[in-house]
């Protein structure tokens, strides 16, 4: 049995991005192609998952304060919001804070009664932030729902545990009683969780709505790491702990109208696995900034604004297989901005109105055995990205070409930060086909708006 491999390799010589291409066939044999080790993500149950979860075994001490006096980290964090908070709040930000041990929703509306306010059985609503320090753990637990109140400028912050289990978080307007529903106002206050350095986050068999807005780490459900200026400024256990990488699991959830689904910011070891993302605005699920060793597995991304799975600027060493995105906006599933090593396997990505796949600017990724079909523009896009493995996918029915090779002068986006996000004029890789393993078919080269 013999395949069928194409090279292809495009250079530019100018920055008019004029370049050369070429492109080989080339038999060889069959034990040539090595089928992609993907970890075994039915093992991440959610009573797998719960197992995993280890908490204090004292009960938590709770108190209100002031967020602008009180941790260093939530300057750092939420400085910028002060204002933003003040106004809300009517008042200097005050927050909820949970020290030394875990709580429940219920202990805590019991010591909080007017602030963690009990609607009915299981059903609170919260009128302050609730920021969970890094001894401490919150649990939401099955059958619970909290309510977070735009209107009082309520959301999470972990620096500890938060588990949400078989439970509820929406975003809430106590004024007409009904869910913080996105207005179109991208930086209008909705609640959300922000999950920090050295937190862990499970969320098992739960459900989000109508959380995030705008502004650094409060896009809906965050994971995002400490910066060195904060570290610099901590000491002891508090550093040590903080310097953590954030990490959690993500498991048979659903999430409906965030800003983003899921974002991340350094995080590491995040499992994300057979959850539903329906209607969120910007991404369905956007690993950032130098997260890595990520399984997201299993999942369906619909109605995304935009891309419906991103992963972006050095995203490294992780694994996007088994998912369906598809009626999103622009893309199915992206890899950009310098992000290496990653697997996208077996993945359904269609009637997306850009392209099915597409990889920015980011080498040595394998796109493996993945189903790409009537999508508005290219099944599988390669842009300014070298060693691209391109194999046993089948192809259908797309706008714009099956598979489109090119490099592009981006000098235009004059907001890119070249020091940060690099690129070369070059995009080379494979095309693999193992008798009818691979199909490009009936794609439709048009022109594209």
């Amino acid at each position: 049995m013999l395949k069928t491999i194409v090279c292809i390799t495009l250079m530019s010589f100018s920055l008019a991005a004029s370049f050369a291409g070429t492109v080989n066939k080339v038999p060889l044999s069959v034990d040539a192609a090595t089928k992609p080790i993907i970890p075994d993500y039915t093992v991440y149950t959610p009573d797998a998952v719960r197992e995993k979860i280890t908490l204090p075994q004292r009960q938590a001490t709770v108190s209100i304060d002031r967020l602008e006096a009180s941790r260093e980290y939530l300057r750092s964090v939420y400085s910028r919001n002060f204002l933003m908070f003040a106004n809300i709040q009517k008042q200097l930000p005050r927050g909820i804070f949970i020290d030394g041990g875990r709580i429940t929703l219920t202990a805590l509306s019991e010591q909080l009664p007017r602030l963690v306010k009990r609607l009915d059985s299981g059903m609170f609503v919260a009128r302050l932030p609730i920021i969970i320090e890094a001894d401490a753990a919150l649990l939401i637990e099955p059958g619970d729902t909290l309510r977070l109140s735009a209107e009082r400028g309520a959301f999470i912050h972990s620096n500890g545990k938060l588990v949400v289990d078989s439970a509820r978080v929406e975003g809430w307007l106590e004024s007409t009683n009904s869910y913080s529903v996105y207005s179109g106002d991208e930086k209008a206050f909705r609640p959300f969780i922000q999950s920090y350095g050295g937190s862990e986050t499970f969320l098992i068999n739960a459900k989000f709505t109508s959380l995030g807005h705008d502004s650094g780490g409060s896009y809906g459900i965050s994971l995002k790491s400490a910066s060195p200026k904060l570290l610099t400024k901590l000491s002891g256990a508090e550093r040590q702990q903080t310097a953590k990488p954030p990490t959690g699991y993500i498991v048979d959830s659903e999430f409906n109208d965030l800003y983003f689904g899921f974002y991340s910011f350094g995080a590491k070891d995040v499992v994300i696995v057979g959850n539903r993302y329906n209607n969120n605005i910007i991404y369905g699920i956007d690993p950032h900034d130098y997260s890595v060793n990520l399984l997201i597995a299993d999942n369906t991304v619909v109605g995304t604004q935009r891309h419906g799975i991103i992963v972006s600027r050095h995203v490294n060493d992780s694994f996007i297989v088994h998912n369906v995105s598809k009626n999103n906006a622009r893309t199915g599933i992206m890899v950009e901005r310098e992000s290496r090593n990653n697997v996208v396997a077996f993945n359904e990505t269609y009637n997306n109105q850009g392209d099915g796949i597409t990889i920015y600017e980011s080498p040595n990724n394998l796109v493996f055995g993945n189903r790409v079909y009537d999508n508005a523009d290219h099944g599988i896009r390669v842009r300014n990205s070298t060693d691209i493995k391109l194999h046993h996918n089948i192809v259908l029915n797309n706008r714009g070409a099956g598979v489109y090779f090119h490099v592009r002068d981006l000098s235009y986006q004059t907001e890119r930060d070249l020091n940060i996000d690099p690129y070369r004029m070059e995009s080379s890789g494979e095309v693999m086909a193992v008798d009818h393993s691979v199909a490009i078919w009936s794609n439709i080269m048009l022109p594209l708006k």
